[in-house]
Parts: C-alpha cells; structure tokens; sequence
C-alpha cells in the first residue's frame, strides 16, 4: 500500500512540476511574440532577433515533458 502513496505522489509532484515548467515556457513565448512585434514597429533588427529566439527557447520549454519522452522512449 505504501508503494501505491509514493507512486500517486511522484506523479502528481512531476505533473505539478511539468505544468509550471510548461507555463513558464507559455510566458516566454508570448513575451517572444511581443518582442517580434515590437521590433516591427520599431524597425529594429537586433530586437527582432531576440524575439525569434526567446520564441525558440519558450516553444522548447513548453514541450520540454513531450522532448524528454521521444528522447528517453
């Protein structure tokens, strides 16, 4: 029975924490966006720039649970 606890509870630990991961990558992302367009209105390619990559990287944090799944099987 004790087995049983500590498998729901590890469960719900990595879910809870894959969720916060998940909305911590959503953040980025959608701070990524509104530097892209900013950067349009300003003309600005390095701001530009950095948008696309905070883009990259919330896009990766968002599906870091999925990454870690297809690498691990």
């Amino acid at each position: 029975m004790e087995t049983y606890r500590s498998n729901a509870a590890r469960r719900w630990v990595l879910t809870l924490l894959f969720s916060l991961i998940r909305a911590v990558g959503l953040i980025l992302l959608g701070y990524g966006i509104l530097q892209v367009g900013l950067s349009f209105q300003s003309h600005d390619p390095s701001q530009r720039s950095n948008g696309i990559l905070t883009i990259a990287g919330g896009i990766v944090i968002t599906f870091t649970k999925e990454i870690l799944t297809l690498i691990t099987g």
